[in-house]
């Protein structure tokens, strides 16, 4: 789901634990990877930088995140890594991706056999 409201575009993600997350900021032609990531996990929580002009800051939720040009991932995603997540491109605007990140319980990959009668 994707909302628009005047340059902030807003969308929103559903993940399982231990899946890897790919969070795009906005246009993957659009940037050269020179973003910033913000992260915060709910609305009293404080908004924390974890990735400045394309590179990872401090905190870099145990060396789970990596960049790939301007797309933030999430290695094992864990329930904690839910909230938002905002991108802010350095494309002279500062335009804002917001992404709110959903993590449910454990992934499993089911296979189900089919039987012909």
């Amino acid at each position: 789901m994707t909302f628009v409201f005047s340059g902030t575009h807003l969308h929103s993600k559903k993940a399982f634990i231990g899946e890897r997350v790919h969070l795009a900021c906005g246009d993957a032609t659009s940037s050269d990877g020179n973003v910033d990531w913000h992260y915060r996990s709910s609305a009293n929580d404080k908004t924390r930088r974890i990735v400045s002009g394309g590179s990872m800051t401090k905190r870099n939720f145990e060396g789970r995140l990596n960049m790939s040009g301007s797309t933030l991932i999430i290695n094992n995603v864990k329930r904690k890594d839910s909230g938002s997540y905002t991108c802010v491109e350095d494309d002279g605007l500062g335009t804002k991706h917001h992404v709110f990140l959903d993590v449910h319980g454990k992934f499993s990959k089911q296979v189900f056999h089919a039987t012909r009668k």
